[in-house]
């Protein structure tokens, strides 16, 4: 492929708080450019606050910059941690 196509990461939306321990969870995630074996960080969103497994399913969203989007192309790997 001469020009891969190339697409913006604006946010990350979960519909449902996940619920990784029993009090709710501190999302952040991690975005990684995968080449083959070659796998390198491009992106870290850092945690901005505590959501509770109480909340249900409300909807909240890890953004990241809306003017600064950013660009991917080829295979990427998201890792969500808490």
């Amino acid at each position: 492929i001469k020009s891969p196509q190339v697409k913006r990461l604006r946010a990350i939306e979960f519909h449902k708080i996940p619920t990784a321990s029993q009090d709710g969870v501190y999302p952040f995630f991690e975005v990684y450019h995968c080449h083959g074996l070659d796998i390198k960080l491009l992106f870290t969103y850092q945690p901005t606050r505590w959501y509770r497994s109480k909340e249900g399913s409300a909807c909240f969203k890890l953004a990241t910059n809306q003017r600064k989007a950013l660009p991917l192309h080829g295979d990427i790997k998201i890792v969500f941690k808490h």
